[in-house]
């Protein structure tokens, strides 16, 4: 992107109201520049493609669910209660978000391939999973032979497939429930 950020902004929200409208699949790059309000051309100076369009959105989506982890989720209290709050909220997002459920939904492998070569998507994540499991890890409450990486992997993993499989999740309880039954207590300490 370039140093316009307005402009820039402006593309990503124009992508984003793209993907939401039509998917990923169906939307073009004309689309995205008619909903700029420029030429596709121009589009292309400050974005090279529509994969570097994709995943500046998902930096975006997975940087503000980060920030609002960080706003409404205190690091307080029993790490699981923490990290359990912090998932289902992640998976009501997902699930809510059709952009969102749709890159997962369709894309699961894409999305893990651009976790692993994008370190911009990487530090959006970790933003939020860092300090909550380090906070976890350091009361002795979860499990330190495991690294921060491999605990957040876990939980995106977990993620993706529960949005994957969303049908058998219809209730925020049933969510809560898988969470706090199977993925918590991997990263718990024995």
């Amino acid at each position: 992107m370039t140093t316009d950020d307005t402009t820039g902004e402006r593309i990503l929200r124009a992508a984003t109201t793209c993907f939401r409208r039509w998917g990923v699949d169906k939307t073009s790059m004309g689309d995205i520049a008619a909903e700029a309000g420029m030429r596709r051309p121009q589009l292309y100076r400050h974005f090279e493609s529509k994969e570097v369009l994709i995943v500046e959105t998902i930096v975006r989506a997975a940087s503000e669910l980060s920030e609002r982890r960080l706003r409404e989720i205190p690091l307080e209290g029993p790490a699981a209660d923490v990290i359990a709050a912090a998932l289902v909220m992640g998976h009501e997002d997902l699930v809510a978000d059709a952009f969102a459920s749709h890159l997962i939904g369709n894309g699961a492998r894409t999305f893990l391939r651009l976790l692993a070569e994008e370190p911009a998507l990487r530090a959006s994540q970790l933003r939020w999973w860092f300090p909550a499991i380090t906070y976890g890890q350091k009361r002795g409450e979860l499990r330190t032979d495991l690294t921060v990486d491999e605990i957040t992997d876990w939980f995106l993993i977990s993620q993706i497939s529960m949005t994957e499989h969303a049908e058998h999740y219809p209730t925020e309880e049933s969510v809560r429930h898988h969470i706090t039954t199977f993925i918590v207590p991997a990263v718990l300490h024995r």
